[in-house]
């Protein structure tokens, strides 16, 4: 066994999620398509490159959320309602999530 101390500084920030719904005929069942929209930046350097590129990680899922719901919008009401929801803070936990 060991003990371990840890030094630890907290800074509280507001963390905002985006949501959309789309009525279903049926208001007891849900779909839900969701992805994240925080990034990490940079990161530890991998072949001298530290940028860890967001493209999928993930903006073509933000994307994906975005056109789902411009599409379901155009079609007949859906059977099921269908939330449309982009969390943020899955980087650091799911805090957003």
């Amino acid at each position: 066994s060991f003990d371990i101390q840890i030094k630890n500084n907290v800074t509280p920030i507001d963390l905002y999620n985006v949501a959309g719904k789309i009525e279903g005929e049926r208001d007891d069942e849900i779909v839900l398509i969701s992805a994240h929209y925080d990034h990490i930046g940079v990161v530890s350097p991998v072949d001298e490159d530290s940028v860890a590129n967001g493209a999928n990680d993930n903006a073509s899922g933000v994307s994906a959320v975005i056109e789902l719901a411009r599409y379901f919008k155009e079609m007949p009401k859906p059977e099921r309602t269908i939330y449309f929801v982009t969390f943020t803070a899955e980087e650091v936990g799911g805090y957003g999530s």
